[in-house]
């Protein structure tokens, strides 16, 4: 790699975490504003330092470290919209951001969520921008909360061509008794053109001094390809 490349990307990462704690910022800022001034709905907001960035069993971010922010407001009536951005390794870009509009809400204990997300890359040559139909159902017993969901990629996206792709996937994550822990275990397919491959993952969660810290495994199937061997990745955030 050349000094100059290194340079723009050594820029382009430091202009994204200016952003990124810019987003954290102004989303404690909209929600105290939305407050006093007695606005419909809620903001919020996270930033997020991870030792990389996983996108379904891939490493995004070439095995290196990631930060990551999002900022969100929720309607009372459940309706939602934001974006959600990161750190990574792209084509020609160092930067995916994600905007995402939705609905969600609560039916005899059972909530579901259905969302619309737009994957951009800027900066990137390559046209891998594409659009993603969400929906999820999940239900608290207590001792295990359980989601499942299934994502759809229409086809005739320049990302995937003349394909569609579907994603299945379900979680569960596990309160540890008497401690801060948590535990979960997710499990995912992506199905694809002619390919298609299966991820999973287990980690512990817990809050501490209002820092939010994850430890998680993650593999796959895919055995020709070095973003997606076994990985142990840990992450810190903080919500606004």
């Amino acid at each position: 790699m050349t000094s100059e490349n290194w340079n723009k990307k050594i820029a382009l990462r430091t202009g994204l975490m200016a952003a990124v704690i810019g987003l954290g910022l102004s989303s404690a800022a909209l929600a105290e504003e939305a407050t006093d001034d007695g606005f419909p709905g809620t903001f919020s907001g996270s930033v997020t330092l991870a030792s990389e960035y996983v996108f379904r069993g891939i490493s995004m971010s070439d095995e290196d470290p990631a930060i990551q922010g999002s900022l969100n407001w929720q309607h009372d009536s459940g309706a939602y919209v934001g974006v959600w951005a990161s750190s990574g390794e792209f084509a020609e870009g160092s930067i995916e951001a994600d905007y995402y509009i939705g609905y969600g809400n609560e039916v005899n204990g059972v909530n579901y969520d259905i969302s619309v997300i737009y994957y951009t890359y800027p900066g990137d040559e390559v046209d891998a921008n594409y659009f993603e139909i969400m929906g999820k159902v999940g239900y608290d017993l207590g001792v295990v909360s359980l989601t499942t969901g299934v994502g759809y990629v229409p086809e005739g996206q320049d990302a995937y061509g003349d394909d569609d792709a579907v994603y299945l996937f379900s979680d569960a994550t596990v309160p540890i008794p008497n401690t801060p822990l948590s535990a979960g275990f997710h499990i995912g397919y992506t199905d694809f053109g002619s390919s298609d491959y299966t991820e999973w993952s287990a980690g512990l969660y817990a809050t501490v001094v209002g820092l939010n810290l994850g430890l998680v495994y993650q593999d796959t199937d895919i055995s020709n390809f070095d973003n997606a061997d076994s990985r142990v990745v840990f992450s810190v955030s903080k919500s606004f």
